[in-house]
């Protein structure tokens, strides 16, 4: 037996309350931790699309605890003390008795706070020189595949498994929600899925590109569907325009758990380096991604023959000579170079059809 192994672990806890992609790249260290410790539930701390989408099928994830609105106030401003709301959410924590307690949130001073005040037998994180100590800890170095960043660090608990990617499973009820849609908007399959938006404009490819890819496919006989968020609507307005098609259509605000099942439905999913993009590979969705060079170190795929890579090698800003790179690529954004400018751009479309060609097979 590994000297990490905890005995008699009944329940572990596991903090990440960010995005679907931050959520995806750490499943196959919960993967870990539900095959080393088979009897023990595993409770995500979470927001509230993740209690909504992770019904008890779709991962090893076997419950979701809402993390109060002021644990986000809290953590801007890395205090140690709570207003009572977050002490009335700790006491109530406390009775749940977690033998392990476990954030995915690389350095982060307020997440090993957060561990501290649960009672957990084991707390685990990354070292942090800033941060309060925790019982088991992993280095944190940034330019590492996020899916080995937390395999590494569930080792710490002698938590250890052989499939390492990322899974999102669907089921038959959300498969026929999609079909039904599919059927609504008189989309006919095949069909392949582009996803324009992104949550920073500098990894972001062009609209004007995405409809030439779409016009490609089209005139291939296949349909276009369009998706994204509320806030991207401009966006996709634009593309579909551009496009213009009555192949092609707009999906608008689908369920994340219907997302996913049209996701499987379809030969394709183009899109920015984003989250559905991650979702889609946890599908097993066949996808092509457009990446600025140093983000595929991070979120690139960690296999290639059902995934397509158009990289983009630009790292200077034409704005300031800056390269964005330190400490990690485009976060945060610093203030000698926050410029609205694609650093993906200049990516062509022949690069994203011939990895789609590739892929497709």
């Amino acid at each position: 037996m590994d000297n990490n192994y905890v005995e008699n672990t009944r329940k572990v806890a596991v903090l990440r309350a960010n995005g679907i992609g931050d959520l995806i790249v750490t499943l196959p260290a919960i993967d870990a931790l539900k095959e080393t410790y088979p009897e023990a539930e595993i409770v995500l701390f979470g927001k509230e699309w993740q209690a909504a989408f992770l019904t008890p099928y779709r991962t090893h994830i076997d419950r979701v605890i809402v993390l109060p609105k002021s644990f986000f106030l809290s953590k801007e401003v890395y205090i140690d003390s709570y207003d009572q709301e977050m002490e009335v959410f700790f006491t109530k924590m406390k009775q749940e008795k977690f033998d392990i307690a476990i954030h995915f949130h690389g350095e982060d001073i307020f997440s090993n706070i957060f561990l501290s005040h649960l009672g957990a037998k084991v707390t685990v994180g990354h070292q942090h020189k800033k941060a309060r100590a925790l019982d088991r800890m992993a280095s944190y170095f940034y330019y590492q595949p996020e899916v080995f960043r937390y395999l590494e660090l569930v080792k710490t608990v002698a938590a250890n498994t052989v499939n390492i990617e990322p899974k999102i499973s669907v089921n038959q009820d959300e498969i026929d929600t999609a079909k039904q849609i599919l059927k609504k908007y008189n989309i006919h399959t095949p069909f392949i899925i582009l996803h324009p938006g992104s949550s920073d404009y500098r990894r972001q490819w062009p609209v004007s590109k995405f409809a030439e890819v779409a016009k490609y496919y089209i005139r291939k006989g296949m349909d276009i569907v369009i998706t994204g968020t509320s806030e991207e609507e401009t966006l996709l307005e634009s593309l579909n325009e551009q496009i213009d098609d009555p192949l092609a259509c707009i999906l608008r605000e689908l369920d994340l758990s219907v997302l996913a099942a049209l996701m499987t439905l379809s030969i394709l999913f183009i899109s920015n380096d984003t989250g559905p993009l991650h979702l889609a590979r946890a599908v097993n969705c066949r996808t092509v991604g457009v990446f600025w060079g140093p983000n595929i170190l991070n979120w690139g795929p960690l296999f290639r023959e059902q995934h397509g890579l158009a990289i983009s090698w630009r790292l200077v800003c034409p704005m300031c000579g800056t390269i964005p790179a330190t400490p990690y690529p485009f976060e945060p954004k610093s203030p000698e170079c926050s410029h609205f400018f694609s650093f993906v751009e200049n990516i062509t479309v022949e690069e994203v059809i011939g990895e789609a060609e590739r892929v497709l097979k």
